[in-house]
C-alpha cells in the first residue's frame, strides 16, 4: 500500500509541474499580447484553477498519508 502511495503521489506532483508550466508559460504569453481575439484564445486554452487545486490538494493529502504511514 505504501509503495503505491509513493507512486500517486509521484504521479501527482508530475501532473502539477505539468499544469502549473502550461498556465504559467501562457500567461507570459497573454501578457505581451495586443491583439484581443488572440487574448480570448489564450485565456480559453489555459487550465482550470480548480483543476490545479484538486491536484495540489491531492499532492498535500498523499504526503500526508504517506508521513505518517512511515514509522519515526
Amino acid at each position: 500500500m505504501y509503495l503505491w502511495l509513493v507512486f500517486f503521489h509521484v504521479l501527482v506532483a508530475f501532473a502539477y509541474i505539468l499544469t502549473h508550466g502550461v498556465q504559467a508559460g501562457l500567461m507570459w504569453q497573454l501578457r505581451g499580447e495586443a491583439e484581443p481575439e488572440r487574448s480570448l484564445t489564450l485565456i480559453s486554452a489555459m487550465p482550470q484553477l480548480t483543476m490545479l487545486r484538486i491536484i495540489l490538494v491531492l499532492l498535500l493529502g498523499t504526503g500526508l498519508i504517506i508521513g505518517f504511514m512511515v514509522p519515526w
